[in-house]
């Protein structure tokens, strides 16, 4: 009889049926079958083992490790033994599956996702892979990443980036790898690089080695498009060792100083920043502030008709006269001989009643600054003398002290003074009026010479008047700045004016293009156009300037006060003013005639 010492089937052991996360390196063994010689291995990655991937036989012991399994495979797996009468047949058929070693998703830190102002040369960054071995850095300008400006291979999780641009959006992202394969991508991020420094700028206000700059000037310099603000250094050393204004972060390209001394040189340079820096300095420029005595030579004659009798002189024979500086001088003691019989002198309180005050030996007719009078002298009056120099204050500045309704001022320099200037610095569009025989405006502040100031609706209680000033601005239209109809009157040597008119810009009720008329010492031919506004009383003004001609009729009243014996003439310029649509007529209104102006442009009566 023949005995069957076949061995009998192997018992799986390990990795157990259905293992998950196997190494792809894993050992499989299995339990020792008695009269076994030798053992028989098959794995495959198919259930019928159609295709091998092991097929070792002759395996002496239980166990044996295989190699370079895949990633996330499931893998079958059995054993056979083997011995001089034969093999077994195979064990049961055990699973299991291989973890995958892959490294995963990188997730990325910083820059965080749509940062701006990302330096040009930043520093990446993102979390570690346990199983990583190289992370890869993509960076493009594209979202598709179909250009690339870097992609390296690196084995930390930072990588410091250079060479970007400024201004600049870029797109990154970061996969790992190892042996066993590279990893998806990270998400997409993105950054924009830091706006670059900006540009060097040019100074432009005081002008290198300018001279007699007020000692509270409006530095300004070129915008630079990309700055954010700017840094403006003035010193009194060339090397800027000494600093005496140090202003980091103005928004705008201009500066009011103020403080700066008289008669110094100062050197200034201004700087634009950003946040990607700060650009060069500009070039320095270099500029003197006026020179500014305590005391100035006085030196005028003021001319009068020689009459002789105080009787024979006419109002319009006054003189509007103010002394430059803060002397405080008595005005008496300029002039010669007795008052009403050599000379005499008034000061206008700006009241609506009793306002002229004649010369009483108060403190109200000494030369303040800015304080003019009203002066009739039956001689010739000659100044040289050495005044003092009107105060200024921190801003190089004189103020002349007013009260309500009219004032007379005069200039507190001795020196022609631009009166748009001062209106201008003030905030004010009131003109001032000059007197030479008849009231006119003036564009100018001369010295010695007085004007009448009109302070009845702004109520100042100073009027600023800077030594030095530089001022670009611009005011509304005035009366005296348009082609305005004028309306003149010559009556006994006398002269006096209106004018009316249309503007756009005017309005019916008082504005810029009306003014008040100021009041003459005594009795003399004038012209007057009488109104009353919403809440005042009826004055005398001027000019009458409206908007508009409405339903294609306007009216202009103005009043003619002739006291003089012999005859008196209207004459009427820049008639052309109004279409020649319209006929203008002159009517008078005492005599029941009417003129036809564009016939004749003159009246005598």
């Amino acid at each position: 009889t023949t005995i069957d010492n076949t061995p009998d089937s192997p018992v799986l052991s390990s990795p157990a049926n259905n293992a998950l996360d196997q190494s792809k390196n894993p050992t499989l063994s299995w339990q020792t079958v008695s009269n076994a010689a030798s053992y028989n291995l098959q794995v495959s990655d198919r259930e019928t083992f159609s295709v091998l991937i092991i097929d070792e036989a002759n395996i002496v012991g239980t166990s044996i490790q295989i190699t370079d399994l895949g990633n996330f495979v499931k893998y079958f797996w059995r054993v056979s033994a083997t011995n001089s009468d034969g093999t077994s047949p195979w064990s049961d058929v055990w699973v299991f599956t291989t973890a995958d070693n892959i490294p995963g998703k990188v997730t990325l830190l910083d820059p965080s996702n749509s940062s701006t102002g990302v330096a040009i040369n930043p520093t990446l960054g993102w979390q570690e892979i346990s199983n990583a071995e190289t992370y890869n850095l993509q960076i493009s300008e594209l979202n598709d990443f179909s250009s690339l400006i870097i992609d390296e291979n690196i084995t930390q999780t930072t990588s410091q980036i250079s060479g970007l641009k400024n201004s600049t959006t870029y797109h990154w992202r970061v996969n790992a790898s190892n042996v066993d394969g590279t990893g998806s991508w990270s998400d997409v991020w993105t950054f924009t690089a830091i706006i670059a420094a900006p540009g060097q700028t040019a100074l432009t206000y005081p002008a290198n080695n300018a001279t007699n700059v007020e000692i509270n000037p409006v530095f300004s310099w070129n915008q630079v498009s990309t700055s954010e603000q700017y840094i403006l250094q003035i010193s009194n050393s060339s090397d800027f060792s000494s600093i005496v204004t140090n202003q980091n972060s103005l928004a705008d390209n201009h500066y009011s100083a103020s403080g700066l001394s008289t008669d110094e040189t100062y050197y200034w340079r201004v700087k634009a920043t950003n946040a990607g820096g700060e650009s060069t300095w500009s070039e320095s420029f270099k500029f003197s502030t006026f020179a500014y005595s305590n005391n100035m030579a006085a030196s005028k004659t003021i001319s009068f008709p020689s009459l002789g009798d105080p009787a024979s002189y006419r109002s319009t024979d006054y003189v509007l006269f103010g002394l430059p500086g803060s002397a405080s001088i008595d005005i008496k003691t300029l002039l010669a001989g007795e008052q009403s019989q050599a000379w005499k002198l008034y000061w206008d309180n700006g009241k609506t009643s009793d306002y002229f005050v004649a010369y009483n030996s108060t403190d109200i007719f000494k030369s303040e600054t800015g304080r003019a009078f009203w002066l009739l002298n039956t001689r010739p009056l000659t100044i040289s003398k050495t005044l003092a120099s009107a105060t200024l204050n921190s801003s190089g500045v004189a103020e002349i002290i007013l009260h309500e309704g009219w004032n007379i001022i005069t200039n507190p320099f001795n020196k022609t003074v631009n009166w748009q200037q001062i209106q201008e610095y003030n905030g004010i569009s009131v003109p001032i009026w000059g007197f030479e025989q008849k009231f006119s405006q003036s564009s100018t502040l001369e010295p010695f010479t007085g004007y009448y100031f009109d302070n009845s609706d702004l109520k100042l209680g100073r009027l600023k008047i800077p030594y030095i000033l530089t001022i670009n601005g611009s005011l509304p239209k005035t009366s005296a700045e348009n082609d305005f109809v004028k309306i003149s009157l010559s009556a006994d040597d006398i002269f006096d004016e209106l004018q009316i008119g249309l503007a756009t810009e005017a309005s019916n009720e008082k504005d810029s293009f009306d003014w008040r008329k100021p009041r003459m010492l005594g009795n003399e031919p004038s012209l007057a156009i009488e109104k009353s506004y919403v809440n005042s009383e009826t004055e005398v003004y001027a000019s009458d300037i409206r908007n508009q001609i409405e339903d294609d009729l306007a009216i202009w009243n103005f009043t003619v006060i002739d006291l003089s014996e012999g005859v008196a003439e209207l004459d009427f310029e820049n008639l052309n003013h109004f279409s020649g649509d319209y006929e203008i007529y002159l009517v008078d209104k005492s005599k029941y005639k009417f003129i036809d102006l564009r016939e004749n442009p003159s009246y005598s009566f």
